[in-house]
Formats: structure tokens, C-alpha cells, sequence
């Protein structure tokens, strides 16, 4: 699931192009649909291997994507106008990304676990439905809450917005 974050150039550039809200949305939903077919991965096996790969290989993509659109919001709270720094630090930005990274480690402790609680109590095939819920509220949330959207113009660029 790491080999995906050398895509983060790439991955960084959609999530400054398209803004924080769409592209958590976005990396959320296609984060939980990844994981509800790990059920199918049952047997060792090439092609069920295969798909495992795949399927993490995806979800590392959306994981990756996620969290480029997790910490431009925190820097556009940090730097924006009405703000006044987290705690009215001369440096923000320290901050902030010492608050993202607690934030990612708390569901880094806490994934596991409450995954390896439900796998051994109700099963594989319960436990990915359970954490994929848990990423498509995720998204849900985003979809509401995540910061200001770019303008059209932004979006679409003025150059491509005059010749149409």
C-alpha cells in the first residue's frame, strides 16, 4: 500500500487542481469501494493474490491522495486571512502539521485494532465491510465539511474558459 505514495507529485497536483473537498470525497469513496472486495480474497491463489494486490494497490493510491487533501486544508486554515495561527504561534504551519500527524497516527493505532477485534470476533468478510463503512462516512463527512471549493475558473483554467 506505500509503493502508491511515489505518486504523490502527481497526486498532489489533481488535489491543488480540483481542492480538498473533491478530492477527499473522491479518494474516500474509491478507499471504501477497494475494500468492500477484499471479501473475495479467501484462498491462496494467483488470481485471488492478484486482486489483493490490486485492490491495495488502489486503495494505497486513494490512502496517498486523501491525506495530500487532509493537510492542504489544514495549510489553507493555517494561512488563511481570518485566521490567527493555532495557538497565535509565529509559525502555524508547525502546528498544524504536528495536529495532522496526530490525527493520522490516533487512526493508525486504532485501525488495527478495532480491525483485528472484528476479524477475530465476526470474520473477515464483517471487519472489511465494517472499516470500508467507516471510510464511505468518511467521505460523506467531507463532502460537507471540507474547506471552500476552487472557482470554476480556477477548476477549468481561464485559458480553457475563453476559447469554449
Amino acid at each position: 500500500m506505500a509503493i502508491p505514495g511515489m505518486a504523490g507529485a502527481l497526486v498532489g497536483k489533481i488535489v491543488d487542481r480540483c481542492g480538498p473537498r473533491v478530492s477527499a470525497t473522491v479518494s474516500f469513496t474509491i478507499a471504501a469501494a477497494t475494500l468492500i472486495p477484499l471479501r473475495f480474497v479467501q484462498h491462496p491463489v494467483i488470481a485471488e493474490y492478484s486482486l489483493l494486490i490490486g485492490l491495495l494497490a488502489t486503495n494505497g493510491l486513494a490512502i496517498c491522495a486523501a491525506s495530500l487533501a487532509a493537510m492542504s486544508e489544514v495549510f489553507e486554515v493555517v494561512y488563511s486571512p481570518e485566521s490567527s495561527g493555532a495557538s497565535n504561534n509565529a509559525n502555524p504551519v508547525a502546528q498544524g502539521y504536528a495536529l495532522y500527524n496526530m490525527a493520522f497516527a490516533g487512526g493508525q493505532l486504532v485501525g488495527p485494532i478495532l480491525g483485528g477485534f472484528l476479524k477475530a470476533r465476526l470474520g473477515w468478510n464483517t471487519m472489511t465491510l465494517a472499516i470500508a463503512l467507516i471510510t464511505a462516512a468518511t467521505a460523506v463527512a467531507n463532502a460537507l465539511y471540507a474547506g471552500e471549493q476552487p472557482s470554476y475558473d480556477e477548476l477549468i483554467g481561464p485559458e480553457e474558459v475563453t476559447a469554449a
